[in-house]
């Protein structure tokens, strides 16, 4: 019985680590599913929707970000994030997604939602509301902020691997914008002369906090856009690095299954001793 106990409290140890191990591996794929869930169903809505009502709802993200630099004299970010109308705008679905941002180098595929609350960045991205509407053109320069380090999803955990030259897509309704990384920095978190808007430029800015664990300072990587003709030409493919994984990953899900049948087959095994045996073998003696 000592021996089988020994085995069983052992087995079981192992397992619990091994449970620990798996949970942001496992939780990280959880959350891409229901980022694919959330971003699928997007898609489908936004099929269904008119070409006259998309074109709208352009327009009025247009006029939003001409008239941004004038609010914000007036208004805080949080301010904009709570108003209704900047909710409202391209949200055409009603589930507060106003588009996708993807970064095939990192492969990092998430929705991007209206604000920058606790709620928003434990799942997706968040579009920070005193910066331009993510819609394109001239004198506008979009911030899209998310995570790094949770224990539950990786969303931004992998931005600083971004280099010079690196490209991502912003897909804001029937759109797709291509941007160019030209400019990487790590700042405090109140030097935000980099988010400024330029004249007749169309910029996005990611952001996450970095160090990872200390979080004291802001990643910022900005994207130029890429003119539709030079898109055309480059392509957006997702190439192997994109969606390669870590064999090593794999190691513990086949690790786990086979402890498994290991403390079955000794609970098994000592069942199907004979009572006296189990006796014996309870004691420490040889059957």
């Amino acid at each position: 019985m000592k021996n089988f106990l020994l085995n069983l409290l052992f087995s079981l140890i192992f397992l619990l680590g091994l449970a620990i191990l798996l949970y942001p591996t496992v939780s990280d794929l959880w959350n891409k599913r229901n980022q694919s869930i959330v971003i699928s169903t997007f898609q489908a809505d936004l099929d269904n929707t008119a070409e006259e009502e998309l074109a709208a709802a352009f327009d009025a993200a247009y006029d939003w970000n001409l008239r941004l630099p004038k609010m914000l004299y007036t208004m805080t970010g949080a301010m904009i994030e709570a108003d209704a109308e900047y909710n409202s705008l391209l949200n055409m679905t009603g589930n507060g997604v106003m588009g996708v941002v993807e970064i095939n180098a990192i492969n990092v595929r998430l929705p991007i939602y209206h604000g920058t609350t606790d709620a928003v960045l434990q799942v997706g991205a968040g579009h920070i509301g005193s910066t331009s509407l993510p819609s394109g053109g001239l004198t506008t320069h979009s911030v899209i902020s998310a995570h790094t380090g949770l224990p539950s999803a990786r969303l931004f955990t992998d931005l600083n691997q971004l280099e010079i030259g690196d490209v991502f897509k912003i897909t804001v309704l029937n759109k797709t914008l291509i941007y160019e990384v030209d400019q990487i920095e790590v700042v405090l978190p109140d030097q935000v002369s980099s988010l400024r808007i330029m004249e007749d430029e169309d910029h996005v800015t990611l952001v996450t906090c970095t160090p990872y664990g200390v979080n004291s300072h802001r990643l910022l990587v900005r994207g130029t856009r890429l003119p539709d003709e030079i898109v055309e030409d480059v392509g957006y493919t997702i190439n192997n690095e994109a969606v390669f994984v870590d064999k090593t990953v794999l190691i513990p899900f086949v690790v786990a299954p086979l402890t498994m049948l290991y403390l079955v087959r000794i609970f098994a095994q000592y069942l199907r001793r004979p009572i006296g045996r189990r006796k014996k073998y309870n004691g420490g003696l040889p059957a």
